[in-house]
């Protein structure tokens, strides 16, 4: 797991555990919008990249596939 993400990881679970997720110390964490991960779930909560047609949605499938066979 790269460094960047495990500490994002451990700060998410210290501030749920201290109950501050919404609190000041979630709003004062400045974001880099531009991280692959950050744009991904930004894109995810949006309900962007979702297949439209079935072209986009058979392609991400052979996408999926060829994912579950790398692991």
């Amino acid at each position: 797991m790269p460094k960047m993400l495990a500490e994002d990881i451990e700060w998410a679970y210290e501030q749920i555990s201290a109950n501050k997720l919404y609190g000041n110390g979630a709003n004062n964490m400045v974001l880099d919008l531009q991280r692959p991960e950050i744009k991904a779930w930004k894109n995810l909560i949006n309900l962007e990249w979702i297949p439209t047609n079935e072209e986009e949605m058979n392609r991400l499938k052979e996408f999926e596939d060829m994912h579950k066979l790398d692991n």
